[in-house]
């Protein structure tokens, strides 16, 4: 599955397709794509001298350890994606009274069990909630899809390789994953966002709210629909020379 992107001012829109149904969303420009596509060698250098530079990018005024230090995390956390089969990671860096505070966004896309998308929630709901007891779980409405949210905070391994002090600690992650059934085939969108950074939590999580609701879909016979529909539209052009605007048209016509 490829996402297809689409600058829209300060705005980027988003699209995957998955059999005749298609996805959509839209978040700001300043939340960085990740690459994902990685077939062999010659990629997998490609994508570790494209992170080096973003996080270049991303921190111009920070000294060259901590440019390295969010290049290996970014290298570290695109593998992990690339084996769960992420079809979309971003990246968004705010700075937050003069700190940096870095989160991550991530979509997969897997089978689900066969039903309608509300049975769909309220098993997974049902099941996260016995997971995962002690944290957030619920059914949520989104504009124009049902899902179920997990507001989790967890703990990560920081490798000693990238560490400052090089050694290896267990810190701190704030997490939100959000289960998306897809209406009309058996398959499940998520959505995750996660941070180790303990400043600007909530700014993270009002700006992925932000993308959560934008999330919307069309299948391939109202795209078609739609066509046939703008083809047919055509607008009114008055005859060259013939001093006829617009208004005296319509008065003719319907007046």
């Amino acid at each position: 599955m490829t996402v297809m992107t689409a600058p829209t001012g300060a705005l980027q829109a988003y699209r995957l397709s998955t059999g005749p149904l298609h996805i959509g969303w839209i978040q700001p420009d300043f939340v960085h794509d990740l690459p994902l596509a990685v077939d062999d060698a010659d990629d997998l250098d490609a994508t570790a001298d494209r992170l080096y530079e973003l996080a270049r990018d991303l921190l111009p005024h920070r000294a060259p350890t901590e440019q390295h230090t969010l290049a290996r995390l970014l290298i570290q956390s695109v593998g992990q994606l690339i084996g769960a089969d992420a079809v979309y990671a971003g990246l968004c860096l705010i700075e937050h009274e003069g700190e940096p505070s870095v989160s991550s966004l991530a979509v997969t896309h897997t089978p689900r069990l066969p039903g309608d998308e509300e049975q769909a929630c309220e098993l997974m709901a049902e099941a996260l909630g016995e997971r995962f007891p002690d944290d957030e779980v619920g059914i949520i409405e989104l504009p124009q899809l049902r899902a179920v949210s997990r507001i989790a905070r967890d703990w990560i391994a920081l490798p000693a390789e990238i560490a400052p002090d090089g050694q290896t600690h267990q810190v701190p992650r704030n997490l939100i994953q959000v289960f998306l059934p897809l209406p009309r085939v058996p398959e499940l969108l998520t959505f995750e966002l996660s941070s180790i950074s303990e400043n600007a939590w909530a700014l993270h999580s009002q700006l992925f709210a932000e993308i959560l609701r934008s999330i919307d879909w069309t299948t391939d016979q109202e795209l078609a629909d739609t066509a046939r529909l703008a083809a047919v539209q055509q607008p009114y052009v008055p005859e060259q020379g013939s001093g006829t605007s617009a208004a005296d048209a319509v008065a003719r016509d319907f007046g």
